[in-house]
């Protein structure tokens, strides 16, 4: 994954370079993932916008050919795109990032994409991850409505999902106001809550077409009995807003399995909060 940088000047250390901090930063997400135990076998993915980020320079002979895409994407035609790959573990993600990272490349029409300087590993080359089509979806709303938010990330985090598996926890507006009452951090790095998505398919165009929709209020989705969404500048803010989500829900279980209700802030509390840090 060659790359040059605008404002790189020859001897610069590697640790300037912004891909290879991006990568960096990846991979450092992707070990916490498998660490929490959100990321089962291979489970999960993550992607960047990287335009603007990054300027490549790939020899010709490194750029697979075009592979078609299921829908255009004329808006991103040219775009660049850091993901990971199918089949790809978040564990070798975070241990290997130059084999199960790839940078695609949305083609001129927008009817397809190439990688540039395709992955290999002893069972052939890498191609995206089995989601590409609602990341790109869920990209295609931020680049026209939200351009400050490039990261995507996908996870399992066993507390959110078990609470999505009760009637009474999946209901958005309740669910919220039970997560922003175990913690104060909640209300204050996650003011919207969660949006809740009821059960669609794995990677299917309704899923993602519902995601876009909760966008528009939410940084953070909950995928009923599935698993969570976030978008944010960068990977790793993507990462501490589920991070912040799922210790509420945390918090919660821990006190349901140890036999009482908690009693959470109240709604004046909650509101003093809001007041505090959202409303100037």
């Amino acid at each position: 994954m060659t790359h040059q940088d605008p404002e790189q000047q020859a001897g610069d250390h590697p640790a300037n370079d912004p891909l290879s901090h991006l990568v960096a930063e990846i991979a450092e997400v992707a070990e916490y993932l498998w660490q929490k135990g959100w990321a089962e076998r291979n489970s999960g993915n993550i992607s960047v916008r990287v335009n603007g980020l990054i300027r490549e320079a790939f020899p010709s002979g490194s750029i697979s050919s075009a592979t078609p895409l299921s829908e255009p994407f004329l808006r991103m035609a040219g775009d660049l795109y850091l993901v990971t790959g199918t089949g790809c573990r978040m564990r070798d993600v975070s241990r290997e990032p130059d084999k199960n990272l790839l940078m695609i490349r949305i083609t001129a029409e927008g009817d397809g994409y190439e990688i540039l300087s395709p992955p290999e590993t002893k069972s052939g080359p890498v191609v995206p991850t089995s989601e590409l089509i609602s990341h790109l979806m869920i990209h295609r709303y931020l680049k026209e409505h939200q351009p400050t938010k490039r990261a995507i990330v996908h996870t399992h985090p066993s507390e959110l999902i078990a609470l999505s598996h009760s009637p009474v926890y999946k209901e958005e507006s309740l669910l919220n106001r039970i997560l922003w009452g175990m913690l104060p951090e909640t209300t204050i790095l996650v003011p919207e809550g969660l949006g809740v998505i009821p059960y669609r398919i794995t990677g299917s165009s309704e899923l993602a077409y519902a995601s876009v929709n909760a966008l528009q209020s939410h940084s953070v989705l909950l995928w009923e009995k599935h698993g969570c969404l976030a978008v944010a500048p960068t990977v790793m803010e993507a990462f501490d807003l589920i991070d912040v989500m799922v210790k509420s829900a945390d918090i919660l279980l821990k006190c349901l399995h140890a036999g009482f209700s908690p009693e959470g802030l109240t709604d004046e509390q909650i509101e003093e909060l809001r007041d505090r840090f959202h409303r100037k």
